[in-house]
């Protein structure tokens, strides 16, 4: 798919991502992906105008940082 022929005008401004959950135990299931918690910071990326921004789970702009 070219940069052309997607629209992006309907995104949203901020997004609220999806949080992790405790559980007492492992589970496992071909429908789902499982990520490792690596130190550091999460967050989302957004690119407009060439302009990068990145968003933390809180919906503040971290991308000054």
């Amino acid at each position: 798919m070219s940069k052309e022929s997607v629209n992006c005008s309907h995104l949203p401004q901020t997004i609220k991502p999806m949080l992790a959950q405790a559980r007492t135990e492992p589970f496992n299931c071909d429908k789902h992906l499982f990520e490792v918690k690596w130190d550091g910071i999460r967050c989302l990326s957004f690119i407009k105008d060439g302009r990068l921004r990145l968003q933390n789970r809180h919906l503040i702009d971290i991308s000054d940082r």
